[in-house]
């Protein structure tokens, strides 16, 4: 995202309430029954509300969906009221919101277990549901790369391991961690390795195995758990210490190369057209395919879904895209025994979705002859709070003209909301200081302003940044010579002491 995007993106901004903090769990994605493929809820998180698509079937078979667009509650509960909403046929020339009608059906309650598992509870006129539901994994995320991070141990005496160099070797079956830090006490995590089996679960990747730590040491049990994002990665690592007791740590980490947008859920957001509230595009996407809902009106202004379950990740126009077959379901009444072969698909068309330069994205699709093309935005709806105190780095990528570069940073963010001071200080550079303007577009933030590094003043951006249990990451673009002396532009990672 770039200042010509700001002003676009500020609409977003107005439109979200009040700040929140973000939550341990990230619930945003694709929640399913395994034992009963053909419906699903589509779930996008931020600060502590979730957002909610639940695509079933009604009495007819036909694809219904509701939404619950606030449910909150505390970090494994959420409740709110769900809807059903008619409204204006998607194949027509122009989408009027006034003809949009709303309608609240029930309730929604979404129990959360600490990690991709968990349950929900929905009434629609009378009629309850139970269901076990679990993120679903639909392709692997690619972890492979070559990163500068900090890993903060709260409950440790010396509780910090700085300036510690990440190599990751994803297999999408195993994956092994190699660390080089300048810690140089009881664990210095020189050259050490850790070889670990791999899974996933939504889009956290877990590993586990045997770590050891150091020349000479012992062989431990071990274990991570990673956020992927296009920056870097958000952790929680754990391990078996002396004498025998679990320790857990938190781990950010900035990437030394240049930023992926495909593949980490970088487009998990709820997207809409502003000026046509009441129909959406829910996103999900894991390694080389997202998985698109589509949730609109048919041509008796009754609402209805459809879906695109493998978006092949490619590019258009140089830029970032997706494409695939997009298809309508048709299945058992939820409202009772649910029967999977009962379920049937038909190919009604195509999708295609392009993330643009600014932030953007267009859609364009197909049903049975008739095309629909939209620009889409992110949906802000709750606001993640950046506030706290973190280690992390500053990263010069290793593609930047200058060359790669990289320092260890304390960061304290004081986030007000619409603005947001921060403090950096360089562990062998200048302290800085920002005053800087926000703005949150889905559940990323952006920040714009003016920084000061000892008597050096001008103007900087932080962009895309993701806000997790464990901490941030992020991009920025600054002038030469603003931190550290040289950098121009790169990665950002913080992780919470």
């Amino acid at each position: 995202m770039s200042f010509r995007s700001i002003l676009v993106a500020a609409i977003l901004w107005l439109s979200a309430p009040a700040f929140a903090t973000p939550q341990p769990v990230d619930a945003t994605g694709l929640w399913i029954n395994p034992e009963e493929s053909g419906w699903g809820i589509s779930v996008y998180h931020q600060g502590d509300t979730l957002f909610a698509s639940l695509f079933v079937y009604g009495p007819d078979g036909a694809p219904k969906w509701y939404t619950a667009s606030a449910l909150t509650g505390n970090p494994s509960q959420f409740t709110g009221p769900l809807v059903e909403a008619t409204g204006p046929y998607f194949g027509a020339a122009s989408f009027n919101p006034g003809s949009v009608t709303r309608r609240i059906v029930g309730a929604m309650t979404i129990l959360l277990n600490t990690y991709g598992s968990g349950s929900v509870i929905y009434t629609i006129d009378g009629t309850q549901v139970m269901r076990a539901i679990k993120q679903a994994s639909l392709r692997a995320i690619p972890t492979t790369g070559f990163y500068i991070g900090a890993e903060v141990d709260p409950d440790a005496a010396d509780p910090l391991v700085l300036d510690q160099h990440i190599t990751i070797n994803d297999s999408g079956s195993q994956l092994d961690v190699y660390t080089d830090s300048n810690r140089t006490k009881s664990c210095s995590y020189y050259g050490s390795t850790y070889g670990a089996t791999r899974s996933q679960t939504g889009n956290l990747v877990w590993s586990s195995g045997s770590g050891k730590c150091g020349p000479g040491q012992p062989t431990d049990p071990w274990g991570i758990i990673i956020a992927p994002t296009p920056h870097g990665f958000t952790a929680k690592a754990t391990w078996m210490g002396p004498p025998g007791q679990l320790d857990a740590a938190n781990v950010a980490a900035a990437k030394r190369t240049a930023p992926s947008l495909q593949g980490n859920g970088y487009i998990n957001d709820l997207w809409f057209p502003p000026g046509e509230s009441g129909w959406g595009l829910n996103l999900v996407e894991q390694g080389d395919t997202a998985f698109a809902t589509l949730f609109v009106y048919d041509a008796q202004n009754r609402a209805h879904w459809y879906s695109a379950s493998h978006l092949v990740a490619g590019t258009s126009g140089g830029r970032p895209s997706w494409s695939g077959q997009l298809e309508e379901s048709n299945g058992p009444y939820f409202g009772g025994t649910f029967d999977p072969s009962k379920v049937t698909r038909r190919v009604v068309g195509t999708m295609t979705f392009v993330l643009q330069e600014n932030g953007d994205g267009s859609l364009g699709y197909t049903v049975n002859g008739a095309s629909v093309a939209k620009t889409v935005k992110r949906y802000a709806f709750r606001k993640n709070d950046l506030s706290g105190s973190y280690q992390g780095s500053v990263v010069m990528r290793s593609d930047d003209p200058r060359g790669g570069s990289y320092d260890d940073a304390s960061i304290t963010i004081d986030d007000q909301g619409d603005r947001v001071r921060m403090h950096i200080e360089i562990l062998t550079g200048p302290a800085c200081d920002y005053t800087l303007n926000s703005i949150q577009y889905g559940a990323q933030r952006s920040l714009y302003g003016d920084y000061s590094c000892s008597g050096r003043q001008g103007r900087i951006e932080m962009n895309d940044l993701m806000v997790t249990a464990e901490g941030f990451t992020g991009t920025y673009q600054g002038p030469a010579g603003h931190i550290g002396g040289v950098i121009t532009n790169g990665h950002i990672s913080g992780t919470r002491r």
